[in-house]
Parts: structure tokens; sequence; C-alpha cells
């Protein structure tokens, strides 16, 4: 169940945060709807180069990073292990409470 409500506030906060554009990547980059794909599946796919999808999928995590949504949740995410030990340290210094 908590990985359901998960999945659908993520969607919410990438329908908010993210273009169309940047959520297909994100989809298909992590195996949203099927399995995960390489940047390189993804880019013939929509006709990029995986050096356009690398970047458009780093605009789209930076957002996610960055949204009221994460912040407010950061603490939760990190106390279930959902945030790796780089990110902690970065959201810390950005005066996050994790």
């Amino acid at each position: 169940i908590f990985l359901n409500n998960l999945r659908k506030e993520l969607e919410d906060v990438m329908q908010q945060y993210n273009t169309l554009e940047q959520r297909e990547v994100l989809k298909f980059r992590f195996g949203w709807n099927a399995k995960e794909m390489k940047l390189e599946e993804i880019g013939e796919i929509l006709g990029y180069t995986s050096n356009k999808v690398r970047n458009i999928e780093s605009m789209a995590l930076r957002k996610l990073r960055d949204s009221k949504w994460l912040i407010e949740n950061a603490k939760k995410f990190a106390e279930l292990g959902y945030i790796d030990k780089f990110y902690l340290e970065v959201f810390r210094e950005r005066g996050i409470d994790v």
C-alpha cells in the first residue's frame, strides 16, 4: 500500500514540476510501466541522442530534488532508506532536516 501511495504522490509531483518530455524520460528510465531502459533505448524511441536523454533526465531529477514535496518528505524517505548518503549530505548542506 505504501508503494502504491508513493507512486501516486510521485505522479502528482512529476505532473506539477516536470514537463511531459521529462516525465516520459523518467518513466522509461526507471521502468514505470515496464522494464528499466537505457539512455540509448529511450533516445531511439524519442528520436534523441543518449546525451540529450541524459540531460533531460538530469533536469527532471533536479526539479524533483528541489521540489517542496521532497523537502517536506525527505526525513521520512531517509528513515526508510530511500535516499543515499550523498544526497543526505546535500540536503543537510541546504538546511533540510533529514
